[in-house]
């Protein structure tokens, strides 16, 4: 049976300290999404523009940036 990847966008507030990834981003929509992943796989990973993609469990440090400013050259680097 195919394996589900669920990925969640970490967006512009976050918390002000380190936490794992899935309770890092403290605004609405972020809390629902890490709630449905839940729901649709065991494993799932955020986006962070300053990490890249993270699992859920990782504990990382808070940042400003955030994935929809990113610029072309970034862009292409979380490619590779």
């Amino acid at each position: 049976m195919p394996k589900t990847i669920v990925f969640v966008s970490c967006g512009k507030t976050k918390a002000p300290e380190a936490r794992t990834a899935r309770f890092l981003g403290t605004f609405p929509q972020f809390s629902y999404a890490s709630s449905c992943a839940d729901q649709i796989s065991s494993q799932w990973f955020v986006l962070s523009k300053k990490y890249g993609v993270v699992h859920s469990e990782e504990i990382i440090a808070s940042y400003e940036k955030i994935l929809i400013k990113i610029h072309e050259t970034e862009k292409k680097s979380l490619r590779s």
